[in-house]
């Protein structure tokens, strides 16, 4: 991962932290919380994810306006689809390397949460 995401997910973890404190999360969950938050970009790792493609990403057009927007850059369409994927992307990487379920479920589903956990997670990813 690049140093800036590095830093925004020590920033994530932070904000759940303290969000975990406001909802009254368990000692225990509060842990995966926090475990979860370091770790829910893990998905974007080793993609060459340039300036141009993070701010295409965040524009409010399709995925396929953004696709053929993307196609401009080298490895632009690519990048794009491991930024839209990176949740599923690091919840597969996290099952490969036998972490626990409720933490693979939490970075996998961290832009689209199900659950009170997730929803404090999104909420700190959003800052």
């Amino acid at each position: 991962m690049l140093p800036c995401d590095q830093a925004h997910c020590v920033r994530t973890a932070r904000r759940a932290e303290e969000l975990s404190l406001t909802y009254g999360v368990s000692e225990e969950e509060r842990g995966l919380l926090v475990r979860a938050a370091l770790l829910h970009d893990i998905g974007k790792g080793g993609a060459e994810l340039g300036f141009a493609v993070r701010v295409l990403q965040r524009l409010p057009f399709s995925r396929e306006v953004k696709r053929r927007m993307a196609r401009i850059w080298p490895h632009g369409e690519s990048a794009l689809r491991v930024l839209e994927d990176h949740p599923g992307i690091g919840g597969e990487k996290l099952r490969r390397m036998g972490a626990c379920r409720r933490l693979i479920g939490l970075v996998a589903e961290h832009h689209c949460p199900t659950t009170k956990l997730g929803e404090i997670l999104k909420r700190a990813d959003d800052g």
